[in-house]
């Protein structure tokens, strides 16, 4: 009896590689071997694209693979409804000339293939399509290109009214109740913490009217709908002026009005969606005029869309998947619904004023809307607080809000919801002596110990005031912050060998203040400057404190700079959001005599510090050990970066940083992108990045770090204090996989991690005992995260700027963080002085934006294949040194022995005793007796570039050069 698992308990990636399989073996049938397979959609139905070496239908002539896209459907389709839709898109090819994907037959002469395969059930009927070429636009979707999209649409429903239907023909037939079902259109019970009872009882409303206005609407050729029902603007291609349609499958629902509004109601989510739906209509009407009895009809199938989406969602998907999806953007668009029933009843809207219908908004668009306009949300309880600067909340945002106020709540708290079932709750403790630390707080203890009087955990936070302020009232304001916080009146001791927390029953701070006005005006910005540096990288005594420390410097009679230092082991990047917060609630209320409006607090840092410890253990601990040990099994102990200096037996942390801005354009590439996928920017990104770092080291098993708020739970969310965590990222890469199979397997990995971040990474180098050196930190040496930018605030009168301030140590290797912003993307990349020159990270800052637009480019690219040389990088190596085979790289060989390239990749020979000066540093490596030397590859060129070569050569790399100038790679210095 077989031990395999089955099928449908696999996950997505188990699943497809078990329809790879079946793929390779339905390719067979069209005479397609040689192939590469590349998964492009797996849900219903799965898709791959397929490139051919040899064989096939392709054009040999010209001596390159073909590209198709073979289509495997699901088990329960029936092989006359594929035969339909085949002999539909063959009509529309022939006698429309539309750009659609057309079917290749079998070496048979058959359209539909027959394929099974170990491990996948029953047989599988699979189509094979001709590539249709083109470019999607998602983010760069102009109006003028909608309007050719609703043109191409009317085409498609022009055709259909004179098809004629064969006898055999299996076409849509239009059934509301198919569409919207008779159920319930969320299960009831199941999925309350997401959408609340109250919105579930208006989707039933709203679905009991549709099916009565939409129930006898005719069948006639004239309203004979799509075969595929859902052609939206991610399905669109286009080649110059012409429009192009993929990925048509599965039957639609029948009616051409469903398909007309799927066609454009997928752009909601932009702010010019009501430009974008009337070009969408007038580029239609053009072709084909809509009747006028239909136009009444085109609301009512809109919310039948959303009700469809809805439905589908919630059957799909358990409580942690919907969860998931929403996390990801998927939204709950129930403002249109509400907009509905309200026209339906005669109800007033909301007052106008706002530049788009907030109410046809997501919630995850509505919440970015308030975003934008600085308008800030958390929940206490079943309260919902807001904090918003004078004037953002207009009549029709306020009143949109207080409509939203339920599906709001719910959705901030989803996340807690989820994470936090059937975890004890975390209450306030009597104490008969000092607390406990966090495992986090633990660490960094140690860490003090270890290097007392390091600045590498120093949080500095600026922001700045532009109008004249009261400093007394500035300093009343912190004394109350650090009151209602313990944990900024705690500092740390040792009592029986072990550290613990000592919490002050009181603490006064002062607050200094600077006066810069005596400057010269040109000087004051630089002096603040330095003073901000300087406070960033003065040192914290964690026996003694106090761990806060703010400063005010006033640069005119209106424009002050309010700085305060914190470590890391009594805050986060969170906490500061917090701190400034509350500062602006305070100093509204302290300057016009009022008591403060925050409430008290449930409770402090310590009890969480508590609870962590009496929580995580046992079987909730074995648990997430388990995930993680196997996660994190055989994973190397480094990350073997090209360093331009060996790494020194104890790791210094002074670092440096380089920055580069990304452009808006690329941004929005990368956005759509990931919505094709399915996926976060922080996850495009994420697997970019890994690319450069596999590219850069040659190592093809990556490990880096991601920040995580850690707060999943409500009582977590207002409280100052050290919950961050760091989540381990472990990437598999091959050269041979593309940028967009890579990109799945990363979107898996964040997932799971995200769902296992409990682990304090502290506990977990704890439990993992990992190979420790004092040169590097364990397990991780880089790390990556996503911040959106810093913003400005306006309360009562007071404009607040955030200020980012950053020390000049580091705690890893590489620190990136990227910043997006109106602008782009910022990147922010710093790095261990001791280890690298600023040369090379500002290089590897360039090889990342060059990356980047050649993912967006292409991302169905291999990964070893993507370009990542600038322009003028490519032309010096492919050109100026590789067309010349008398003068490789660092110039004319008199043989072909071994060398190592030093800091200029000049080749420096191995000596006969192994002894080589590399950057004015010699080093001992026996390499011309070490047994069992080989070459790890042979390539053409010096350096990466795509179709010239596959390795990017580096300082310590050991090379051999052969004629022609070519070099086989042979082995990398370990420093």
């Amino acid at each position: 009896m077989s031990s395999m698992r089955p099928f449908e308990e696999l996950d997505e990636r188990g699943q497809v590689e078990r329809l790879e399989r079946l793929a390779k073996i339905a390719l067979g049938t069209y005479g397609i071997i040689d192939e590469r397979l590349a998964m492009l959609m797996h849900s219903v139905d799965t898709t791959f694209e397929v490139k051919a070496g040899t064989g096939g239908a392709h054009a040999a002539a010209t001596g390159m693979p073909a590209r198709y896209v073979l289509r495997i459907y699901r088990p329960e389709i029936r092989e006359n409804v594929v035969r339909s839709e085949l002999r539909w898109l063959e009509a529309l090819v022939r006698d429309e000339k539309l750009g659609v994907p057309e079917p290749v037959a079998t070496k048979d002469g058959a359209l539909v293939a027959t394929a099974s395969a170990e491990g996948v059930p029953g047989s599988r009927y699979c189509v094979l399509f001709r590539w249709v070429e083109g470019e999607f636009r998602d983010s760069t979707l102009t109006p003028e290109a909608v309007g050719r999209a609703g043109e191409f649409m009317a085409r498609l429903h022009r055709y259909n009214e004179r098809f004629v239907v064969p006898d055999d023909f299996e076409r849509p037939r239009y059934d509301i109740d198919g569409l919207i079902g008779n159920s319930a259109v969320v299960p009831p019970g199941r999925f309350d913490a997401l959408i609340s009872r109250r919105d579930q009882e208006m989707l039933q409303e709203a679905a009991a009217i549709i099916r009565e206005e939409l129930r006898d609407l005719g069948e006639g050729p004239e309203v004979f709908g799509l075969i595929h029902g859902d052609l939206t603007h991610d399905n669109y291609l286009f080649q110059g002026e012409e429009v192009r349609a993929i990925d048509f499958a599965d039957f639609g629902w029948g009616y051409y009005l469903y398909d007309l509004v799927t066609g454009f109601l997928r752009l909601s989510d932009r702010e010019d969606f009501p430009v974008l739906e009337k070009t969408f209509l007038e580029g239609y009407d053009r072709v084909k005029p809509l009747a006028e009895k239909h136009l009444e009809y085109l609301e009512p199938f809109k919310v039948a869309r959303v009700l469809y989406l809805l439905r589908r969602h919630f059957r799909l998907f358990d409580l942690p998947k919907a969860r998931e999806r929403a996390a990801d953007g998927y939204g709950f668009p129930l403002g249109r619904i509400r907009r509905f029933l309200k026209q339906r009843a005669g109800r007033p809207q909301a007052p106008a004023g706002d530049s788009r219908d907030l109410s046809e908004m997501t919630t995850v668009r509505f919440l970015k809307h308030l975003h934008r306009q600085d308008v800030e949300l958390w929940v206490e309880g079943e309260r919902l607080r807001f904090s918003a600067p004078e004037g953002a909340l207009t009549p029709a945002l306020r009143a949109e809000l207080v409509e939203r106020k339920p599906e709001v709540i719910a959705f901030l708290s989803q996340t807690t919801a989820g994470t936090s079932a059937g975890i004890p709750a975390i209450e306030p403790l009597s104490r008969s002596g000092p607390p406990r630390l966090s495992f986090a707080q633990e660490r960094l203890w140690f860490f003090d110990q270890y290097q007392p009087r390091s600045t590498a955990y120093n949080i500095a936070q600026g922001v700045r005031l532009e109008m004249p302020i009261r400093p007394a009232v500035v300093e009343q304001v912190f004394n109350e912050i650090v009151r209602r916080h313990a944990v900024l009146r705690t500092t740390f001791a040792t009592v029986d060998g072990k550290p613990v927390q000592i919490i002050a029953p009181a603490l006064a701070l002062r607050l200094p203040v600077v006066d810069l006005r005596g400057l010269p005006e040109s000087g004051r910005e630089a002096q603040a400057r330095r003073w901000v540096r300087e406070e960033a990288s003065r040192p914290f005594d964690l026996s003694r404190g106090p761990l806060l420390r703010t400063t005010l410097l006033s640069l005119r009679e209106a424009d002050h700079i309010l700085l305060f230092a914190i470590h890391h082991i009594v805050s986060d990047g969170w906490s500061s959001g917090i701190l400034i917060r509350e500062l602006l609630a305070l100093y509204r209320a302290f300057s016009r005599g009022e008591p403060s409006p925050l409430p008290e607090l449930p409770i402090q840092y310590a009890d969480f510090a508590e609870w962590q410890r009496q929580w995580l253990r046992g079987t909730v601990l074995e648990a997430q050990l388990s995930y993680w040990s196997g996660q994190l099994a055989g994973a190397p102990a480094l990350l073997r970066l090209p360093t331009d200096r060996p790494r020194p037996a104890e790791a210094n942390d002074k670092a440096n940083k380089v920055t580069r801005w990304f452009s808006r354009a690329l941004t929005r590439k990368l956005h759509a992108l990931g919505q094709r996928r399915g996926v976060t920017l922080f996850m495009t990104l994420v697997a970019a990045f890994n690319t450069l770092l596999y590219r850069w080291t040659g190592q093809d098993d990556i490990l880096i770090g991601s920040p995580s708020a850690n707060r999943n739970r409500a009582e977590l969310e207002g409280l100052i204090g050290f919950f961050a965590n760091t989540l381990v990222l472990r990437s598999r890469l091959s050269g041979e996989r593309t940028f967009q199979e890579f990109l799945d397997q990363v979107r898996g990995v964040t997932l799971d991690a995200y769902t296992h971040q409990d682990l304090p990474f502290e506990k977990l180098v704890e439990e993992l005992e990992p190979a420790r050196s004092p040169s590097h930190t364990p397990l991780l040496q880089v790390t990556f995260a996503l911040r959106t930018s810093g913003t400005t605030l306006r309360s009562s009168g007071l404009k607040v700027k955030t200020v980012s301030t950053e020390s000049d140590t580091v705690a890893f290797d590489l620190i990136v963080i990227m910043d997006e912003a109106p602008e782009g993307l910022f990147l922010s990349l710093r790095y261990r002085r001791a280890l690298f020159d600023q040369t090379t990270p500002e290089r590897l800052a360039v090889h990342f934006q060059s990356l980047l637009a050649s993912i967006v480019a292409e991302a169905q690219q291999r990964l070893s294949a993507l370009p990542l040389l600038t322009p003028a990088e490519n032309h010096q190596l492919v050109v100026e040194w590789c067309d010349n085979p008398a003068v490789p790289i660092g110039g004319p060989l008199a043989n072909t022995g071994l060398y190592v390239l030093d800091r200029t990749l000049a080749p420096v020979p191995v000596g006969v005793k192994g002894e080589l000066l590399i950057g004015g540093d010699a080093l001992a490596r026996g390499y011309l007796k070490r047994p069992g030397l080989t070459a790890e590859r042979f390539v053409p060129n010096p350096f990466a570039s795509a179709g010239r070569g596959e390795r990017l050569y580096r300082t310590g790399d050991l090379v051999r050069y052969l004629p022609a100038g070519t070099i086989e790679f042979l082995d990398r210095l370990d420093f």
